[in-house]
């Protein structure tokens, strides 16, 4: 297809209007395309020679008032303000005397069905403005902060079954949001997923890739060995109970969980050790 070809597929219900009529109706509004392929559904054995000797040859379009034909790029720049590919086929989806165009990608022809419903102008215009917006602009009114979530799987042995999937959600992104993505990456999400399923290899107490990411992985590591620094506490009968940072035995003989309790020798402070 190309910038002075655009096919459009007009459903004619029934036999009330002829290919004549659908043409001149559909060219009425300022030239439109320069050359239109008409087809109609469900004609009667009567009108198919008729149909097909009109059918034969596109009907053109002429050049409006000023001169001018008007094409689908002008059409979408004056009647909503858009800039949208020369090439992008279009339907109607509005009524014959008031015609609203849509992209093919976001419409779904269904066989049989009339088409007896106008869609508002605000529908309108709020799906074309989606359709012809590139994929980042897409993913940045699709995802918001707080509301984002991916999906990885960065281990490799999946046919032993032991392979764990992670399922992230991105409560905070201020560094990939304000940032313009470079090829291959198309937008904030590509490199926040890239950079998750990275450091899933960089584990240090693994020679292969962990199931999720090496920050949380050591965060719960950090938690258990907090754990066992309070091995007296957390450890004490079932009928023990908490409550804030008061923490009380079985015995009822409760005492304040203080920082030197959990307090890492200097020597092993900055360095990843075993317990």
């Amino acid at each position: 297809m190309t910038s002075t070809l655009v096919e459009t597929l007009v459903l004619a219900v029934g036999e009330v209007l002829g290919v004549e009529s659908e043409a001149e109706l559909f060219l009425d509004h300022g030239g439109g395309p320069r050359e239109v392929q008409f087809w109609l559904e469900g004609a009667g054995p009567k009108t198919i020679g008729k149909i097909k000797s009109k059918g034969k040859k596109p009907a053109n379009s002429g050049p409006d008032e000023s001169g001018r034909y008007t094409t689908v790029e002008n059409f979408f720049r004056e009647r909503y303000g858009i800039n949208v590919d020369s090439n992008v086929p279009v339907v109607n989806v509005g009524t014959r005397q008031d015609p609203s165009y849509l992209p093919v990608e976001v419409c779904v022809v269904i066989a049989g069905q009339a088409a007896g419903v106008k869609l508002r102008g605000r529908q309108t215009q709020n799906m074309i403005r989606f359709a012809v917006r590139n994929p980042a602009q897409n993913a940045l009114s699709i995802t918001t902060k707080g509301a984002g979530a991916l999906g990885l799987t960065p281990q490799l042995n999946t046919t032993l079954g032991t392979a764990r999937p992670a399922h992230y959600y991105i409560v905070w992104d201020e560094i990939f949001s304000v940032q313009k993505p470079q090829p291959p990456f198309e937008n904030a999400a590509d490199l926040l997923e890239d950079l998750t399923h990275s450091m899933c290899y960089l584990f240090g107490r693994a020679t292969r890739a962990v199931s999720i990411c090496p920050p949380a992985y050591y965060a719960d590591l950090v938690c258990e060995r907090v754990r066992c620094y309070l091995k007296e506490v957390f450890d004490a009968s079932a009928e023990s109970s908490i409550s804030g940072s008061m923490l009380e035995g079985g015995g009822g003989t409760g005492r304040m969980i203080e920082t030197s309790d959990v307090r890492v020798h200097q020597n092993v402070r900055n360095t990843m050790y075993y317990i």
